[in-house]
């Protein structure tokens, strides 16, 4: 007896939907411009729209968004950023790209970074938290928001994995500082 296949997620597209994306990717192989441009200016207006910002830059990949909105804080060396124990390598490799200190904290019960362990690792050197919203899972960003306001540290979300999630009518990505929402590590 063959075993059945269970797929983990169908990403398949329905031929309509298919159809208009396939057009839209000719569109702008046709027009020769494949970095910046109109396509790519309406992508970020459309993208900032869906996620509650006056902003959006796009950008090659997660890791890139993440160093750049680092750097745009001024993260260099000597800093550290607070990072989860449970990400993807990028949020970690972003800081040490900078020169930086990543320090890992624990995480809660829903794999996103427990706000209490981010408290207890602040020092005079921690100048960002970076909060990744994991597996389509906001991190408890109301604490974390209350955390680095009285604090005076800043934040950047790692929202690559939720996308089109919100938590308390507040898009992910939205709460911090700065955020890579991108689909990419």
């Amino acid at each position: 007896m063959m075993p059945s296949v269970v797929r983990f997620r169908d990403l398949s597209v329905p031929d309509d939907e298919r159809a208009e994306l396939l057009a839209a990717i000719d569109g702008v192989l046709a027009g020769g411009q494949i970095i910046l441009g109109a396509a790519v200016e309406e992508f970020e207006a459309e993208f900032a729209h869906a996620c509650g910002t006056a902003h959006a830059i796009g950008v090659s990949d997660g890791t890139g968004s993440l160093y750049l909105a680092l750097r745009a804080l001024g993260i260099g060396p000597g800093d550290e950023v607070i990072v989860p124990t449970m990400s993807w390598v990028a949020s970690a490799n972003a800081v040490v790209a900078l020169g930086a200190t990543p320090v890992f904290v624990d995480v809660d019960d829903h794999y996103t970074i427990s706000p209490e362990a981010t408290e207890a690792e602040i020092t005079p050197r921690t100048k960002a938290i970076m909060p990744v919203h994991f597996y389509g899972r906001m991190a408890q960003m109301p604490a974390i928001m209350t955390l680095a306001k009285r604090t005076g540290v800043r934040v950047v979300e790692d929202a690559s994995q939720a996308f089109g999630a919100s938590l308390a009518g507040h898009p992910a990505g939205s709460f911090g500082d700065l955020s890579d929402s991108s689909s990419t590590p």
